[in-house]
């Protein structure tokens, strides 16, 4: 009996142990029962969250965050017969809402026009997984993703959500899923000879990237792998041998004439943007040639021997002039 007694004991503890967990993981509630007091959470999507904050004294604030970009407005607010009336510190009305209180929050409904409600919820966290699509947003990959913002699976990269200007695709990366690469800083992208193939359409909506560089070791480069990417530099070595349709373009495959590709002479590349008529754009690049830079290397580690050497010779014969002097 004793038994039994204290193995329901453990029951009830790790029961209660795991309620903790998941509570932690929870925001504290600001909800105060009938009132519009506190914190609420509107979603439009995964990535497009607006936050609504109502004082105690009056004042609200609405912030937007739409996948990291934020823009606010604040004032104050009354309410009259159940209705919300909120304008902002310039004077300007910014809603007037009749107020439904719900099970997950508030129902804001308009006041002085038709429209469709808007439903602040309580909670932040249960409202982004009450979204299917929320384990495949850049927020959720947010909280997921390395230290360097890489989210990295099996070899493949599912999707860059790091605020870097410059970026080298990890080498351990070999596959990046569609739409991977993706930030609003993000500038110039360097992909590794250690990536074989790059795959369609590996950049995100509306990128900021100028600059691309393809190391040697790469070979193939699928359709519209930078599509709609207004470049102004593409980097192509001669591994590449094998490059799909429209590359590059933007809007119906327009190509911008400021667009410089660099390529080696008589290479793959070269050949492929000749047929495509962009032969104006082109830059000869002198191949890499590894007997030099294994010249320039072996020539730094001597000089770099020799002084070392010289300098250890002056130290070793002031120690000994000392020594003499005295």
């Amino acid at each position: 009996m004793k038994k039994v007694i204290i193995l329901l004991l453990c029951m009830l503890l790790l029961i209660a142990c795991q309620d903790k967990g998941k509570s932690n993981n929870i925001e504290q509630s600001t909800k105060i029962p009938n009132s519009i007091v506190g914190m609420w959470y509107q979603m439009i999507s995964a990535d497009y969250i607006i936050s609504w904050y109502f004082g105690e004294d009056n004042t609200y604030e609405v912030i937007t965050d739409s996948d990291g970009e934020l823009s606010e407005h604040y004032g104050s607010y009354v309410i009259e017969d159940n209705i919300v009336t909120m304008t902002d510190n310039y004077g300007k009305e910014r809603g007037c809402y009749r107020i439904k209180y719900t099970d997950y929050g508030i129902k804001l409904m308009y006041a002085k026009e038709a429209g469709r409600p808007i439903e602040l919820h309580e909670n932040k966290q249960l409202l982004l997984e009450s979204d299917p699509n929320y384990y495949t947003s850049r927020r959720y990959y947010k909280t997921i993703a390395d230290e360097n913002g890489y989210v990295i699976e099996n070899g493949v990269l599912l999707q860059y959500v790091g605020d870097a200007k410059s970026i080298t695709i990890p080498s351990k990366v070999k596959s990046i899923a569609s739409g991977a690469i993706w930030g609003r800083k993000l500038e110039k992208v360097t992909f590794q000879g250690t990536l074989e193939k790059i795959e369609s359409n590996v950049f995100g909506p509306e990128p900021e990237i100028h600059y691309i560089y393809i190391e040697d070791g790469v070979k193939e480069i699928e359709n519209y792998a930078f599509k709609d990417i207004y470049l102004s530099e593409l980097h192509i070595p001669a591994s590449v041998t094998k490059i799909g349709e429209d590359i590059i373009g933007v809007e119906e495959g327009y190509i911008f004439d400021s667009i410089k590709i660099y390529v080696e002479k008589d290479s793959y590349a070269h050949q492929y943007f000749v047929k495509e008529g962009l032969e104006g754009q082109l830059v000869f690049e002198e191949p890499e040639n590894i007997w030099v830079k294994i010249l320039i290397i072996t020539v730094a580690v001597v000089l770099v021997i020799g002084v070392s050497v010289a300098i250890a010779i002056l130290v070793k014969k002031k120690s000994k002039n000392a020594d003499n002097s005295n």
